[in-house]
């Protein structure tokens, strides 16, 4: 296997955008009404977003964080001091901030494929960060351990960054995870960054364009699948025709799993409500012939199985890990 190492959607889809616009307010009716309700801070636009800078780089990021988790946002603020970066906080959805129709809409176990309400806020905190105009956005979610290399890779990134990709992930779940991806479009501060076929789960960290955002957000599935498989499942949903990269090494994983040492009491936010539904969605039986023949058309670009390690967090991380209770 290879240690490491498109094209994207018509012109077409964009002379569609009035009819998607059209359909953005179904879309984001759990944003529209809740911010006729007043509380745009948490569940609606973001009010006057600040562009930070890293030396020369200029790029929007955001990290998510829920209020009563003043240890990660301890966390995440030492790290950030460190990398010389200072992202806008943003408050995470919570599932109080959710109308009764929205939960109704997303979340009822009647659904093929219903959301738990933690993961309806999670969407909702994510497409938060997107509703910019900056060429290109950093989210970020509060347990994300970071690589000393994100700054570098950054600012290289930023000067001239590649054409052919909408989307980077930064976050790879554990070291060796395999991908189908093609030569990398570019290598930024020895970081290549490659379009991959694969969907693999977390949405910890990654670059999200102005033109994908542009291209989400009227969706009108949007909101109906983690947040995670509706940026990273190329083959189906939302994110179908857009062009999901990879970063490897890459630049960050999930706080709980930084050095394989995966316990209860480091586990997402998420896990318990993840772990309580019967996920239907992708898994259908003409998936795998969808990624069969997406590899054989993608052969001749040069696609080929290969494996994203992790480039390793700041070094104090690893001994706090076990101090921070999720």
């Amino acid at each position: 296997m290879a240690r490491w190492f498109g094209a994207g959607p018509s012109k077409g889809h964009m002379s569609r955008s009035r009819s998607r616009l059209q359909r953005a307010a179904r879309v984001g009716s759990a944003v529209s009404a809740t911010l006729a309700a007043g509380r745009a801070n948490k569940v609606g636009l973001l009010a006057h977003p600040s562009r930070f800078h890293v030396g020369s780089f200029a790029v929007q990021i955001f990290y998510i964080n829920r209020a009563i988790r003043t240890d990660r946002r301890a966390f995440m603020e030492r790290q950030f001091s460190d990398l010389a970066v200072e992202p806008v906080r943003i408050e995470a959805t919570e599932p109080g901030d959710i109308t009764p129709n929205d939960l109704a809409r997303y979340c009822d176990s009647s659904l093929e494929a219903p959301l738990s309400p933690q993961e309806l806020s999670c969407a909702i905190s994510h497409t938060r960060c997107w509703r910019t105009d900056d060429d290109w956005t950093l989210v970020l979610e509060d347990d994300a351990a970071l690589s000393p290399r994100l700054t570098p890779f950054l600012e290289e990134f930023e000067a001239s960054p590649p054409s052919n990709v909408d989307i980077v992930k930064l976050e790879v779940l554990r070291s060796g995870v395999a991908v189908r991806a093609l030569p990398p479009a570019g290598t930024f501060a020895g970081v290549g960054v490659a379009v991959c076929r694969t969907y693999t789960p977390g949405s910890a960290a990654y670059l999200i364009s102005g033109h994908a955002k542009r291209y989400l957000l009227p969706k009108p599935d949007l909101l109906s699948r983690p947040i995670d498989r509706t940026l990273f499942t190329v083959l189906a949903g939302p994110s179908r025709g857009l062009r999901m990269a990879q970063a490897s090494p890459a630049l960050a994983m999930q706080l709980g799993r930084v050095d394989t040492d995966i316990q209860e009491a480091s586990r997402s936010d998420l896990y318990a409500s993840r772990q309580s539904l019967t996920l239907k969605t992708d898994h259908h039986k003409s998936y795998g012939l969808r990624n069969a023949l997406d590899h054989l058309w993608h052969l001749p670009l040069g696609i080929s199985r290969r494996s994203v390690d992790y480039a390793g967090a700041l070094p104090w991380v690893i001994k706090q890990r076990s101090d921070l209770q999720t």
